[in-house]
């Protein structure tokens, strides 16, 4: 059982924490501020000045300490056990760098400890410093490099953060013995800057209110599931070989599904509980979270159709107004032409007259916000930056954001069992032992939903679909059903791990029970997604492998054979098992008949 601990840190001179915040006007440096403007000292900050006086202190003591360069054997050395391996967790490290000069850190465990941030308070002072660079050559001040930078200047001021880990007695009693050399964080200590006093004080108490809450009665189809924030996220993605290692801007289902497991086995579930298995373990039976995209309130976010366009200068995008969807329009006017004797026209602006462009986001739209902030690794031995271990990340502000997606195969048995990890905060996401991915979570139903939900979209594409049919039965044009009910309209509302070039059939035939039907029109995207982890359970140790899939918000217009009209509990069934591989991380969800022909300016 994990045990939580606070620490106590007292500024005994100006304090200067760089690289999270941007500098403003003529400063060349800012003090580290959170997404509520409050000064702060981030977790990475605490955790690397704590780790090197660990190491030291072991060092002096003759006991086994590891570096990046001299790795211990399974990572068994106290240090790797409390922190983890040097270089699990920068996710920037060059693949050849990992393999020739990091032997250590493929495989190796991230520690047991986690430190969050230590927070002032709103208003703590601040000021501006002014620094002369010095010329190393002439010893003399260097010719018009004159900077400013702002610090946070409250020396007796005392910061709190948390701390919690499963340690050992004789581990806890390591972490209060190096404290004491942990004299200075942040830049310029050799400045004067910097300069604290450290404690780790007595067990904190435990929080009361629930961090993960399932409502009564849920069971059965889908529920939602809604996700807030209260520090910053990393949501992973494919690593690049770029400055910045980049963020998701939604929760994957599976980095939903591993947050909760952990959470589970925190709170004392056994990873041999059959439920336990049956509900995470399984890929068969196990609980299907999708991907959660962001909103500012409780409703489903859908991702913006991929066919939907508008004007750049005059609305649209994820924080402006959803513009037209041309995919049914695109899709009959195609046929009125070729009757009638006509060119198609691409759309224009009807305020500027430009070309509208492809438009992505989600519905209602949102803005989420991110911040770069780098990080820097040292060398204990040198006391210098460690080669290679500069890196940049971006993360998502947890500014009254949410994040709603959905679960399926909730019964009673299984609420049950989520309940046993409600006190037990949920984590999401990269550097959760650095103050990163708490969130609260509730799972509550969805209503509507089932086969009243999908009676009423259909009804509602019905009825925007017959003028439009009518239109073209007047201009002559046929082989387009007299009936409304023959065209079908699918949104993926989630990636689907299927080969692009197989995704319209793979679609039909989960929704029409066959291949043999007429696609109208299409507009999808390919890309690829992390797939089944090869380190779990009986697999063998390895990267994630790369799968193809076709990226949420790709739809389909479909003209049903005669007389094949899919019931509406097929639909519904449909929209709830999903189509393609991978449905157990989260992927492959459907939904069927969505009011894609949005007038633009809609939300």
């Amino acid at each position: 059982m994990s045990t939580g601990h606070r620490l106590r840190i007292e500024l005994r001179s100006a304090l200067l924490v760089g690289g999270h915040e941007p500098p403003r006007g003529a400063l060349d440096a800012a003090t580290a501020r959170d997404h509520a403007g409050r000064p702060y000292i981030p977790a990475s900050t605490l955790r690397g000045a704590i780790r090197e006086a660990c190491f030291r202190l072991l060092r002096s003591r003759g006991q086994p300490a590891c570096t990046p360069f001299e790795p211990c054997p399974a990572a068994s050395c106290a240090l790797c056990r409390i922190f983890g391996a040097p270089g699990v967790d920068r996710p920037l490290v060059a693949d050849e760098l990992r393999d020739e000069q990091l032997p250590g850190v493929s495989g190796a465990p991230s520690g047991r400890l986690r430190i969050g941030p230590a927070v002032a308070a709103v208003g703590a002072p601040t000021s501006v410093r002014p620094g002369v660079a010095i010329d190393r050559m002439l010893r003399s001040a260097a010719l018009e490099v004159l900077f400013q930078r702002e610090v946070l200047d409250a020396p007796s001021l005392v910061l709190a953060a948390d701390v919690e880990g499963d340690l050992q007695s004789d581990e806890w009693a390591l972490l209060r013995d190096a404290l004491p050399f942990v004299d200075g964080l942040g830049n310029s200590r050799t400045r004067g800057l910097g300069r604290v006093r450290i404690e780790l004080e007595g067990p904190s108490p435990r929080r009361t209110e629930p961090w993960l809450r399932v409502a009564d009665g849920v069971g059965g189809g889908l529920a939602r599931v809604v996700i807030t924030p209260v520090e910053p996220l990393v949501l992973g993605g494919i690593p690049t070989t770029g400055s910045v290692h980049r963020t998701h801007a939604f929760i994957p289902g599976s980095a939903l599904r591993g947050a909760l497991a952990v959470a589970l086995l925190r709170a004392g579930v056994s990873r041999d509980d059959p439920s336990f298995r049956g509900a995470f373990m399984d890929p068969a039976t196990c609980l299907r979270f999708s991907d959660a995209f962001p909103t500012e309130g409780d409703v489903l976010p859908l991702p913006v159709p991929r066919s939907t366009v508008a004007c750049k200068k005059h609305g649209g995008g994820p924080t402006g107004r959803v513009g037209r969807d041309m995919l049914v329009v695109g899709a009959l006017a195609s046929h009125v032409l070729e009757a009638v004797g006509g060119a198609w026209r691409a759309p224009v602006c009807a305020t500027c007259g430009r070309p509208l462009q492809p438009v992505e986001g989600w519905i209602p739209p949102v803005a989420v916000r991110r911040r770069v902030i780098t990080r820097l690794a040292r060398d204990p031995y040198t006391g210098a930056s460690a080669p290679g271990m500069l890196y940049a990340m971006e993360q998502i502000e947890p500014t009254g954001i949410r994040f709603v997606g959905t679960v399926a195969g909730l019964d009673a048995a299984r609420c049950a069992l989520l309940r046993r990890a409600a006190h037990e905060p949920v984590r999401i996401g990269r550097g959760a032992n650095r103050g990163m991915g708490t969130c609260r979570i509730e799972i509550d139903a969805l209503s509507p939903r089932g086969v009243e939900a999908v009676r009423a979209r259909r009804q509602s594409f019905e009825r925007a679909v017959a003028p439009l049919l009518e239109a073209a039965r007047r201009a002559g044009v046929t082989g387009l059903p007299a009936d409304p009910r023959g065209l079908l309209a699918v949104l993926a509302r989630t990636d689907l791990a299927v080969s692009p070039a197989d995704a319209p059939g793979v679609v039909a035939e989960a929704v029409f029970g066959t291949r043999e039907v007429r696609l109208l029109a299409a507009h999808q995207a390919a890309g690829e997604r992390s797939g089944w982890d090869l380190g779990h359970e009986g697999r063998p140790p390895g990267p994630r492998p790369l799968v193809p899939v076709v990226r949420a918000g790709s739809v389909w217009l479909f003209q049903a054979p005669d007389g094949v009209v899919p019931a509406d509990e097929r639909l519904a069934r449909v929209e709830e098992e999903g189509v393609g591989d991978l449905r157990c991380l989260g992927l492959g969800q459907l939904v069927v008949d969505p009011d894609v022909l949005r007038p633009e300016g809609s939300a």
